[in-house]
């Protein structure tokens, strides 16, 4: 282990004020502390800026986002932020994205001009997007929606094949790629739901950056490309 000046280290991390764990000294003449009373102390003065949590609002959209610090949201805060959606009287749908390294049309590839760095979006239940050609309310594993600017580079119609690559981490902190092909069911109109950037939540290094050559991630990245 290395051992450092926390001061120092937060200030070189940008992450002052925060720290990964919190230790409570219980004075010897004090009455018995449990970890239940301690959570539920401090379930009274946290916010969600404590847990790494903020919300979002998208207005044009009219809906709130939960964002954390950490990207992905675990399981517990999914299920918390669900059943307070509930509460409310609120509907509430999950987001997953990733990163796709490329994106070609495999079935004409002479039509199609290959894709580097592309956003995929999964949502449970879909938004109400509009569809110039094709239309299906829902989706299986084999099958994706496009939008206008995809379907266009790629030269790809509704009934295509388009094949997917992206970075798998492994435990050794190296990644490899993995592929998937996919059918083409439909073209998203790139308005509403379909032109929505609160799709995609803030990522350090990426989403911050005026352009791809700013980028920053913390995974290999060709800019050549």
């Amino acid at each position: 282990n290395l051992f450092l000046s926390r001061e120092w280290l937060t200030t070189q991390l940008g992450r002052k004020h925060m720290a990964n764990a919190l230790l409570v000294e219980r004075a010897p003449a004090a009455r018995p502390l449990t970890a239940d009373a301690l959570t539920s102390a401090l379930a009274t003065v946290c916010s969600l800026e404590d847990y790494g949590l903020r919300l979002v609002m998208q207005p044009e959209q009219g809906y709130l986002s939960l964002h954390s610090r950490a990207v992905v949201l675990e399981t517990s805060e999914v299920e918390v932020a669900r059943e307070a959606a509930a509460e409310c009287g609120a509907r509430s749908g999950l987001t997953s994205v990733y990163l796709a390294t490329s994106m070609k049309n495999v079935t004409d590839p002479d039509r199609s001009t290959e894709i580097a760095y592309a956003v995929v979006a999964a949502l449970d239940p879909p938004p109400e997007f509009r569809f110039t050609s094709g239309s299906e309310k829902t989706i299986d594993r084999e099958s994706v929606w496009l939008n206008q600017w995809t379907a266009q580079d790629l030269g790809a119609h509704v009934g295509d094949r388009v094949e997917l690559s992206y970075l798998i981490p492994s435990r050794n902190g190296t990644y490899y790629t993995g592929t998937e092909q996919v059918t083409v069911r439909g073209i998203v109109e790139m308005t509403g739901p379909g032109a929505d950037p609160g799709l995609v939540p803030d990522f350090e290094g990426i989403t911050d950056a005026k352009r791809i050559g700013d980028w920053h991630p913390p995974f290999p990245l060709d800019l050549t490309r």
